[in-house]
């Protein structure tokens, strides 16, 4: 059996919010998201949009855990409430 791994390093440089990382999830259109100590990002092969406290009226203070539903809704808890 053959395996194909691609895989690349995202650093602060490239926009990451923290290396503090809680989850990373790979949703059905092939986007990433990334969950921090300092928000919720999503990264689309070249580039992140970013939810963080600041940014999302306080909603969103860090991602813990990421998930999508079968209906393509998206699951986002962080350690204080379920958003």
């Amino acid at each position: 059996m053959d395996y194909i791994l691609d895989q690349k390093k995202i650093t602060l440089e490239d926009g990451l919010l923290s290396n503090n990382i809680h989850d990373v999830f790979e949703d059905k259109n092939g986007l990433i998201w990334i969950g921090s100590d300092k928000g919720l990002q999503r990264y689309n092969g070249s580039e992140f949009t970013s939810w963080t406290g600041a940014n999302s009226s306080q909603l969103i203070k860090q991602a813990n855990l990421i998930f999508q539903d079968d209906a393509g809704w998206y699951w986002i808890w962080d350690y204080d409430h379920f958003i």
